[in-house]
């Protein structure tokens, strides 16, 4: 699950770099711990997204039906663990000890209730990095630096070739980390008693004993890749599967990360980077760019009013991306008010069957359907008072807006849903149909007083 852990944690890390600003160390923590675990109650956040599988985690999981209970179970694939005796079971049942809530927020098996924190975060990511980098550094020079897989391959002999090959160099690392603890022995033993010479030469036979020589015949290599059978993975396979140089097939290629990617999979300009470095150059140009046209004279008059047009466009469209915002929200909440509607109606007639659990709620407590019937009662009671706090803002938006206006002089000047003052052409049009209905509503009216008779008192 350590390995599930770091692939969330990679794509938290890689979204806060993406963002460009500078920030403290201890913010870069929050952020990656906001990211992860998700922001408030109804903020989802990238656990989540990796439980049900939506997003960038889509189509790492497949259904299967078990053999013994026949019930449907969304399984992690085989090829994103390697482990071909293993079944991986995405439930939220902690019972069935696989992908659940607990397993991906929690930092230890021992310690359920503590959460993964921020700056554990942000090592795995980094951890994640790394190995990605080397991996690409690899593959740079072998026959999938195009991105492509060749002929008669499939992905995952591509993925098995990655996993070898970071194999390999692992087991390099740690055989040249014997070799330098062999040579410091070789160097104190022979130090007491013989000389300069004897000692190269006792440390040279040390080096070569028990050293396999092996060829690096590309033939020889493909050979026993094909034969080498093996669960083994490094960590940060799964990120480099779903997001790598040639990600999983069935992903969405809008979600590969910019970390795996070689210079040569750019344009050759900085456009579509989202590092924080091209972050902070844009940002750095823009800057200095803005202070060269301070210091020199003004603009012409076009040029001012077309920067007035800009503005003018650019708060028009700022408020209206915010009442699309709020339609969004309110959206979301009609649907989670639908949704406990629907589950409440499911369940009622249990409930309403016995009338004894709501009064002895008490007694009943452990009953499952009175706790679900409860449950959704008070979701739907959180939504209602929630659209109504939204409701009641707006209308304190729009009685702010129209109090403005009214103190600028134009009180008469209605306002549209999005902020912005209905042309004066327009409100003269609809001040002359009014007007002339008026008009024909009054000679309506006399005509109707005419035909009535009147009585004598």
């Amino acid at each position: 699950m350590k390995e599930i852990q770091r692939n969330i944690s990679f794509r938290a890390y890689e979204e806060v770099c993406g963002m460009g600003d500078s920030k403290s160390l201890k913010q870069l923590y929050d952020l990656v711990f906001e990211k992860y675990h998700g922001a408030g109650p109804d903020g989802f956040g990238l656990a989540e997204k990796f439980m049900k599988g939506i997003e960038m985690f889509e189509g790492i999981y497949e259904d299967k039906v078990d053999e013994v209970t026949g019930n449907h179970e969304r399984v992690l694939k085989t090829v994103l663990h390697c482990k071909s005796n293993v079944k991986i079971i995405s439930d939220p049942d902690e019972r069935i000890g696989g992908i659940n809530m607990i397993t991906l927020t929690a930092s230890s098996l021992r310690k359920r209730d503590t959460l993964l924190q921020g700056r554990q975060i942000w090592e795995m990511g980094k951890q994640v990095e790394e190995n990605g980098c080397k991996v690409l550094a690899i593959l740079c020079r072998s026959k999938y630096k195009e991105g492509t897989v060749a002929s008669g391959e499939g992905w995952e002999d591509y993925m098995k070739y990655c996993r070898y090959k970071m194999k390999k160099l692992s087991d390099e690392k740690e055989g040249e980390k014997r070799k330098k603890q062999r040579m410091t022995q070789a160097a104190a033993a022979s130090s007491e008693s013989t000389s300069i010479l004897e000692s190269q030469s006792t440390t040279t036979s040390i080096l070569t004993e028990g050293d396999e020589a092996i060829a690096d015949d590309e033939d020889n290599e493909a050979q026993l890749i094909k034969d080498w059978d093996s669960h083994a993975v490094f960590p940060g396979y799964l990120s480099w599967a779903l997001w790598g140089h040639i990600p999983m097939p069935g992903t969405d290629p809008d979600y590969k990360s910019q970390q795996f990617q070689a210079s040569s999979d750019t344009t050759g300009n900085n456009k579509n980077k989202k590092g924080r470095v091209a972050s902070r150059a844009k940002k750095a140009k823009t800057e200095e760019v803005a202070r060269r046209v301070d210091t020199e004279r003004g603009d012409s008059k076009p040029v001012q009013a077309m920067w007035a047009y800009v503005h003018r466009s650019g708060k028009f469209y700022d408020n209206m991306e915010k009442q699309s915002q709020a339609d969004f929200v309110r959206s979301c909440l009609k649907n989670r008010l639908e949704h406990a509607d629907s589950m409440l109606q499911r369940v009622a007639p249990l409930v309403y069957a016995n009338p004894d659990c709501l009064e002895n709620k008490e007694m009943y407590k452990d009953w499952e359907p009175l706790q679900e019937y409860l449950e959704y009662m008070q979701e739907i009671k959180d939504v209602r008072a929630q659209m109504k706090r939204i409701g009641d803002a707006a209308m304190e938006e729009l009685n702010r807006k129209t109090a403005a206006a009214a103190a600028a002089g134009r009180s008469n000047t209605p306002i549209s849903a999005a902020g912005v003052s209905i042309p004066r052409e327009v409100i003269a049009l609809d001040q002359e149909e009014e007007e002339e209905k008026q008009d024909n509503d009054d000679e309506e009216s006399s005509n109707d007083s005419l035909l009535t008779p009147v009585r004598n008192p």
